[in-house]
């Protein structure tokens, strides 16, 4: 089989990524490990940034049918310490700084709407030969082996990715010792908040005007101590109290789950290309792992079809893909591990802590440039949010026939 793309990792972004390269006419394949595409499992709450609903609106991958919730402000506190920061969506000139939705209903809603490639699931990638013109790609599969020809492959199977491994790319890991606990709560009302204390970061995430989600984040023995429930209940008591009741402190976790902080150093082999958590798996603290591969689908579909307006292969230039996302990538991972580690900080320098928080609520432009980048509002801007769709590219695609 010759293609154009082969994408490994059927998740958020590789659905994305194919559905897109699809609808424009590039021939391209669809490579996910597990044996179905929908994970009717997943718990999981979106937490979308004003960009990123932007960019999904301009695919068509968003809906007004979904079940979302607005964040319009987000209250950032320290245990212990006087003073806190407000972000407010009208500080940037936007409706919202993001939207929360349910992981399980985009997902579902992706797929009735998609158009995808071909897509064989149970697959395993099994080697990757690299090539000067094209890479060869031996899959194992229920039906019998797949040999697949494709001028680029994508990796986007996540922290752990396949492609990433083959291409021997270089790993720089920032964080080992980490897990989170996830908490559905009842009745904690629409705001959206983070409490830091030494004892990790509470994340309150609302998907309704009453009910949410809370991400706790902190080392892997203090969440092994949290898994009993009356051990969690005193410490969320002594953190939140004034947030939460003792109701909603008792509230069962259903989620488990290791956190890492890990991103790809150096060059990849030309005509790969790693994308979403394959290319950098960032903490939930700070909610921008899923965002940011949101805007390397973006950068690289936008690559794709100028390459092909242009009449050049779609190696040319792919490298510079990768340079141009550099300081967005390295701005918002740096931002997410200092959201993490901040607990571990902030009661050693005292009173710094107040001071700061202070400061960055009444002078916002101190850190302007770093909450829009996690909103997805840095340049360099990609043709998604120049106005792009994807109906004028597909016109503009179109018209080279």
């Amino acid at each position: 089989m010759k293609v154009d793309v082969c994408l490994v990792g059927g998740g958020l972004c590789g659905l994305m990524s194919a559905h897109t390269l699809n609808a424009l006419g590039f021939s391209c394949v669809l490579l996910e490990s597990k044996p179905e595409l929908h994970r009717k499992t997943d718990q999981r709450a979106l937490v979308l940034s004003y960009g990123s609903c932007q960019i999904l609106k301009q695919l068509g991958l968003y809906s007004r049918e979904l079940n979302t919730w607005p964040i319009e402000t987000l209250n950032y506190s320290f245990k212990g310490f006087w003073g806190a920061v407000e972000l407010k969506a009208s500080n940037y000139h936007i409706p919202y700084l993001g939207q929360v939705m349910s992981a399980h209903d985009w997902m579902e809603h992706c797929l009735s709407v998609m158009d995808l490639p071909h897509t064989y699931c149970s697959a395993c990638p099994q080697q990757l030969s690299l090539g000067e013109h094209t890479h060869h790609l031996s899959v194992t599969h229920e039906k019998g082996p797949i040999d697949i020809n494709a001028t680029l492959v994508v990796g986007v199977d996540g922290t752990h990715s396949w492609v990433r491994s083959q291409c021997q790319a270089t790993l720089q890991t920032d964080l080992n010792d980490a897990a989170a606990l996830i908490i559905p709560i009842e009745g904690a009302g629409p705001n959206t908040w983070i409490r830091n204390s030494a004892l990790g970061s509470l994340a309150y995430v609302p998907i309704s005007a009453s009910n949410g989600t809370l991400i706790w984040t902190s080392t892997s023995n203090t969440i092994e101590r949290l898994r009993n429930h009356r051990t969690r209940a005193r410490m969320m008591q002594s953190i939140a109290g004034h947030r939460l009741t003792p109701d909603q402190t008792r509230s069962p976790y259903t989620a488990c789950y290791p956190v890492t902080a890990q991103i790809t150093t150096g060059r990849l082999p030309e005509g790969v290309i790693l994308i979403g958590n394959a290319a950098q798996t960032l903490p939930p603290v700070a909610a921008q792992g899923f965002n940011l591969g949101i805007r390397d689908c973006a950068h690289f579909l936008s690559h794709c079809v100028q390459r092909r307006l242009e009449g050049n292969s779609l190696r040319m230039g792919l490298n510079q893909v990768m340079q141009a996302r550099k300081p967005d990538i390295d701005q918002t991972y740096a931002f997410s591990l200092a959201a993490f580690q901040s607990h571990r900080w902030a009661h050693r320098i005292g009173p710094l802590t107040s001071l700061g928080l202070s400061l960055i609520h009444h002078h916002p432009t101190l850190t302007r440039s770093r909450i829009q980048s996690a909103l997805g509002l840095m340049p360099p801007y990609h043709d998604l949010l120049k106005g792009q769709t994807l109906a004028s590219w597909k016109k503009a695609l179109e018209s080279l026939s």
